[in-house]
């Protein structure tokens, strides 16, 4: 069985039993962020991916992930890609309880400004620079959102 799910809050938990592929996506946001991923049935898979545009403030993105024991041929992957503007920062924790040994897990976190190189290129468009940081931080969400 397939899921696909789209987190609008700041805490969530997602069960994932034997035989399911979940695909569970959020957005970054300021403040606390902490998601719960529980790998409790053999044969499944999930992928997380956190994405979005912090202006200003802290944004503190925890992934937990969790393999019950003795469970085979688990997948799972943490994914943050966070776009920093302003005086905003992140920090991206993927934190891992695997107690299974049949287990494939990676995480990756990508937190950068926009390129400068991008916004001349789209400057030579004739986009100015406010539209093009705009364009380029809608396309990285809705990217994540509609392809994982």
């Amino acid at each position: 069985m397939e899921r696909r799910i789209h987190i609008d809050g700041t805490s969530h938990t997602e069960i994932v039993r034997e035989g399911e592929n979940v695909e569970i996506f959020a957005r970054a946001r300021t403040g606390e962020m902490n998601i719960d991923v529980r790998h409790e049935g053999a044969n499944s898979r999930s992928s997380l991916i956190v994405a979005g545009v912090i202006n200003a403030g802290q944004a503190r993105v925890r992934m937990n992930l969790y393999a019950a024991p003795g469970l085979s041929e688990i997948e799972a992957k943490q994914e943050a890609r966070i776009i920093i503007l302003g005086s905003g920062s992140a920090v991206v924790e993927p934190l891992q309880d695997i107690r299974s040994a049949d287990v494939i897990a990676n995480h990756g976190a990508v937190i950068s400004g926009v390129a400068a190189a991008d916004i001349w290129r789209m400057a030579l468009l004739g986009i100015e620079r406010s539209e093009a940081v705009e364009i380029l931080c809608d396309a990285l969400v809705s990217t994540v959102e509609k392809h994982g």
